[in-house]
């Protein structure tokens, strides 16, 4: 009868239904973690720093010494990066070393070898007595550029066949690929330099379009300083298209109105591609070539 009783009141008011089992509450699905921002550390290229990346060699020999007015360039050769060929390059700030590795040759110097400083590049030079090789080392951040800096290596050889040999490596922090633009055009400012001297060049734009991959840029220059009545201007055209999956790409100099050919390859630098750097291989029938780069700053 107690049972009965009790029974009964559970189900007062309700005419006897059924008693409600309360159902928890669903665990709501966590929300996922925002991808961490790239970080391009490179404000001072006086800090350590090591980086790989594309490079480019010219080698030229003569028949007088390199510095030598009369010089006569009897045969000359100049390469650069299909994407295969890295150069390695490091800087200590402790003891102001640095360091090239290239083709599986080493050169290091240390900071008995610094030759100048300045707020934007370091150089190094050393020659050992009046036969050895002058060797040249620097490293430099241009005027408007926080993550791309140019790095240079020169020897000049003091000896028949007087071998002149000069290598460029692009160097700082890469755009990752992650963090390239997926979509539409950039322009970049640009300035094309050259190791001709008889080649004056002036600033020009190179265009990236994201969505076909395609890289454009052409440069009008000059043979020889303006003004003058034999003037020879040189368009030369750069075309290239982005390796797939990579921050690099590839191309090939052409000119509509000169002799001069070339290749180039390069990447991008900074968050969403903010700089651009190319390094380039010039010919010329006469067989003067050189090797050279090209910079950009988006627009």
């Amino acid at each position: 009868m107690a049972l009965a009783g009790c029974g009964g009141d559970s189900g007062s008011g309700g005419g006897g239904g059924s008693v409600q089992i309360p159902q928890p509450n669903p665990t709501p699905t966590p929300a996922p973690s925002p991808a961490p921002l790239p970080v391009y550390p490179l404000s001072d290229i006086f800090q350590d720093w090591r980086t790989a990346g594309p490079g480019a060699e010219l080698r030229v020999f003569g028949t007088a010494n390199v510095g030598d007015a009369s010089r006569v360039v009897t045969s000359s050769d100049a390469t650069v990066s299909s994407g295969a060929i890295y150069a390695e390059i490091g800087y200590k700030s402790a003891d102001n070393s640095a360091s090239i590795l290239y083709r599986g040759s080493t050169t290091s110097f240390s900071a008995q070898d610094v030759d100048s400083v300045g707020s934007w590049y370091k150089r190094y030079y050393r020659r050992k007595s009046a036969i050895d090789p002058s060797e040249s080392f620097g490293f430099a951040l241009y005027d408007g550029f926080k993550y791309l800096f140019m790095i240079s290596q020169g020897i000049s050889e003091r000896v028949a066949p007087f071998k002149y040999t000069r290598r460029l490596v692009l160097g700082g922090a890469r755009t990752l690929v992650s963090d390239m633009p997926k979509s539409g055009t950039a322009a970049y400012k640009s300035t094309f330099v050259s190791g001709l001297g008889e080649l004056v060049f002036y600033e020009a734009t190179v265009s990236v379009n994201y969505d076909t991959g395609l890289v454009e840029g052409r440069f009008m220059t000059t043979q020889g300083l303006p003004p003058r009545p034999d003037e020879i201007r040189a368009t030369l055209v750069l075309t290239g298209r982005m390796v797939n999956g990579e921050n690099q790409f590839v191309g090939t100099i052409t000119s509509p109105d000169s002799a001069y050919y070339g290749q180039f390859i390069g990447e991008l630098f900074g968050p969403k591609g903010a700089e651009v750097g190319a390094l380039f291989s010039l010919g010329h029938p006469t067989n003067n070539k050189t090797v050279g780069w090209v910079q950009g700053l988006r627009q």
